[in-house]
């Protein structure tokens, strides 16, 4: 499924019926969850948000500007602005480490 109209249909469509089937479930219309992600009771999403791959607990929010993917969080945790989480970026796994100070500039 291409992504943008699964963002329109996030903004108009599956975050209201979260929210209608989760109690105290809120998302602004400027976040985005792919549709493999699951929520709980009392989730926030805030805008500029993305989500992918992932669930959260009951309780836990996720703050404005935060990406998260492919992470299972648990309940009563909160995730603050501009966070990078989960499987997002390129680590090389065939190194001694994946520290910046063993990969080369690009």
């Amino acid at each position: 499924m291409s992504e943008a109209p699964d963002r329109l249909r996030w903004a108009l469509q599956r975050r209201h019926q979260l929210a209608a089937s989760l109690p105290g479930f809120w998302a602004s219309c400027l976040s985005y969850a792919a549709p493999d992600c699951r929520f709980s009771a009392y989730n926030r999403i805030y805008r500029r948000t993305f989500l992918r791959g992932s669930s959260l607990g009951r309780m836990s929010y996720v703050a404005e500007g935060s990406r998260v993917g492919f992470a299972d969080i648990g309940a009563f945790c909160s995730i603050g602005p501009d966070v990078s989480l989960g499987g997002l970026g390129w680590h090389p796994i065939d190194r001694m480490s994946t520290t910046r100070h063993f990969i080369p500039p690009p």
